[in-house]
């Protein structure tokens, strides 16, 4: 494994192959090749269409940074697939990332905040979200979450802030909130929400959402009761 810190100011890479933490300025495709262990945040995106292929590998932190993250710069066009981000302050930061996509990513026990967050227009597939320290799986609006599961998380398994989602076959289990939190329009179709803690309500959704074919209860709310 391979440990970096904060002074590290590239990746360790060569033709796109990544070695160690840093920025990854260009687009195009980049691959871990070996697992990492971070302090402070690990890799920040700087570039548009980035592809950043894990590997099957793992990003490993010391809760005092994100394990992947797009520094604050608004971007579009990101990939990130393929293996797993654990113990950094939020696995996955991509707060200011629109039109991008996460897939097969593992998001485990990062603290104290999310799993994996990003910004709109977004497809979040078949990712993995458990044990964080905030939300699972965090979005704004008008992105795609399926066959998702987030388990186990401090705060709400999925939650999505914006309108427009389209949550679809998503799984989660044991979150200490809401299964689901969804507090705009939303599309919710065909998830599984039960054993979280909010017993009363599994699936939170404003009223004007369209809820059908899930198992776990669902609460429409207005506006003022969905936070």
């Amino acid at each position: 494994m391979v440990t970096c810190g904060l002074g590290l100011v590239g990746p360790v890479w060569a033709q796109g192959v990544i070695y160690g933490c840093g920025a990854i300025s260009a687009p195009g495709l980049w691959q871990l090749a070996a697992n990492i262990s971070a302090s402070g945040t690990c890799l920040v995106i700087t570039a548009n269409d980035v592809t950043l292929d894990l590997n099957g590998m793992e990003i490993v932190g010391d809760s005092s940074g994100s394990c992947i993250s797009d520094g604050g710069t608004s971007l579009t066009g990101t990939v990130i697939k393929n293996g797993t981000v654990r113990n950094c302050y939020r696995g996955i930061d991509l707060e200011f990332t629109s039109r991008c996509k996460i897939e097969e990513i593992r998001a485990l026990n990062n603290s104290p905040s999310t799993g994996i967050q990003v910004q709109n227009g977004c497809i979040l597939k078949n990712n993995v979200a458990t044990g964080n320290g905030g939300d699972g799986i965090e979005t704004a609006g008008s992105n795609l979450l399926l066959g998702n599961v987030a388990a186990n998380n401090t705060e709400s398994g999925i939650h999505a802030n914006g309108t427009g989602n389209n949550i679809q076959n998503n799984v989660t289990t044991g979150n200490n909130a809401d299964g689901i939190t969804a507090c705009n329009s939303n599309f919710i179709d065909g998830n599984v929400a039960t054993g979280n803690g909010n017993t009363s309500c599994q699936i939170r959704a404003l009223a004007t959402s369209v809820v059908k074919d899930n198992l776990g209860t669902v609460c429409a709310v207005d506006g003022g009761n969905c936070q």
